[in-house]
């Protein structure tokens, strides 16, 4: 709804966010490792959050471990 996809699981390690419309890349953020699941968002007294899973995956390629989920605030413009 939002014009947003978020996404991860690259073997570069980062989360980003795209413009739904244009697939410019709107922000990105370094994670310890590729991303394993697929971005979470939801809702919690008002506010909307996006978390993302790190944690290196199986794949034989991602070669970093890690096991942090990162939460961040979704504002509006």
């Amino acid at each position: 709804k939002g014009g947003i996809i978020f996404a991860n699981g690259t073997e570069d390690g980062f989360a980003y966010a795209l413009d739904s419309n244009t697939g410019e890349e709107l922000w990105k953020f370094q994670m310890g490792a590729a991303g394993s699941a697929p971005p979470i968002i939801f809702f919690h007294k008002d506010k909307q959050y996006v978390s993302f899973l790190s944690t290196g995956g199986m794949y034989h390629n991602y070669k970093n471990k890690n096991s942090t989920l990162y939460t961040f605030t979704i504002t509006e413009k």
